[in-house]
């Protein structure tokens, strides 16, 4: 069994999560629930493993 993080976060925080850049990982539970984990990537300006909690970069630009 593993453990499950549950954060809440600001839309108006400059972090990963509230970036247009930033792409979330999800995990699948069973057939149809999928749930996302502590990981996630930027594309911007190149591929870089990033964590949605994780201070935003000088790239970081609000997620529409």
């Amino acid at each position: 069994m593993g453990v499950i993080n549950i954060f809440y976060v600001e839309e108006k925080e400059e972090n990963c999560c509230n970036c247009k850049h930033f792409h979330q990982h999800y995990v699948l539970c069973d057939k149809n629930t999928f749930l996302a984990c502590n990981s996630g990537h930027c594309g911007y300006p190149r591929l870089k493993t990033r964590q949605p909690l994780q201070k935003g970069c000088e790239n970081w630009r609000k997620r529409e």
